[in-house]
């Protein structure tokens, strides 16, 4: 992801959809962690909490009011038995939404 924006001299927006509350110490260190974990970081972000109980409307939502040119997802590989039951936000927001998405997959 930051070798996108760096590409692109792009802003990040890394936004957190969920009904629980936001632990905003812990989460958003461990984010911060990540991001600074070689060196600080060469492209603007955001980091936005947003509470809602259904996480691809929180998304679109989000993506339209910020006019965001690009919605990206980093997610894990899945093996064939988690696909069946995993329901995906990415699959249900690129059905809800008209922004191009970009899916990146990692390991752990």
């Amino acid at each position: 992801m930051a070798n996108f924006a760096r590409i692109f001299n792009a802003k990040v927006d890394f936004v957190h959809v969920d009904d629980t509350p936001w632990d905003e110490d812990t989460d958003t260190d461990r984010l911060l962690d990540e991001l600074f974990a070689e060196t600080d970081p060469d492209f603007a972000f955001e980091i936005h909490n947003i509470k809602r109980d259904n996480v691809v409307s929180g998304l679109k939502n989000y993506a339209d009011k910020h006019k965001i040119d690009l919605i990206a997802f980093v997610s894990k590989h899945r093996n064939f038995w988690q696909n069946l039951i995993h329901s995906s936000v990415s699959q249900n927001v690129a059905i809800s939404t008209h922004k191009p998405m970009l899916i990146m997959h990692f390991d752990d």
